[in-house]
């Protein structure tokens, strides 16, 4: 179902941050799921402090990939739940037809990526990862792209990256006690 634990998440942050800083990334699932956000079982399972390592992970992983300098595509491959869809906030959105996302904790609900502008691309599902290769490479290959993402995203990604450090987030708190 491609829930991610706090190994997995920390995975994900290892590889960005070992990526390339000139070299886009494009991110995508396995199967028919992009992401189903945590794995409630694995969080259930978790001490207090684990919990709180978890809930940071998710933050650092949203904000190394805000950080990261080349574009950074997601290739939605289907559904993006919680965690699934901040991942789908990245510079580009590429999307199988079709495909639903949802933010549970908000409630956005299964909404239509098309009918809300959460795509930039709807292609089908053949398609899906060239096309999403091909955008971040175009996008990348932009003169002005490395200039206004850190420009643009300064102030969020310093936001992101409060909330990682060790009691800024409220939630993380709350195990943490």
């Amino acid at each position: 179902m491609n829930a991610v634990d706090l190994p997995a998440t920390e995975a994900l942050i290892a590889a960005v941050a070992r990526a390339s800083k000139a070299l886009p990334i494009t991110l995508t699932g396995g199967g028919d799921v992009f992401l189903a956000s945590v794995d409630i079982r694995a969080f259930g399972s978790y001490a207090p402090a684990e919990k709180a390592a978890m809930i940071r992970a998710i933050t650092r992983m949203t904000s190394v990939i805000l950080s990261h300098s080349a574009p950074v595509v997601a290739a939605a491959n289907g559904h993006a739940l919680g965690g699934g869809f901040v991942l789908v906030l990245c510079d580009e959105v590429e999307a199988n037809l079709m495909r639903r996302l949802a933010f549970t904790s908000a409630v956005i609900g299964a909404a239509d990526l098309s009918a809300h502008d959460l795509a930039d691309r709807l292609v089908a599902p053949s398609d899906l990862i060239g096309t999403a290769r091909r955008a971040a490479l175009e996008t990348a290959a932009q003169p002005a792209f490395g200039v206004i993402k850190p420009r643009g995203r300064s102030g969020l990604i310093q936001r992101v990256k409060a909330l990682a450090r060790p009691g800024d987030d409220l939630l993380a708190r709350f195990y943490e006690t």
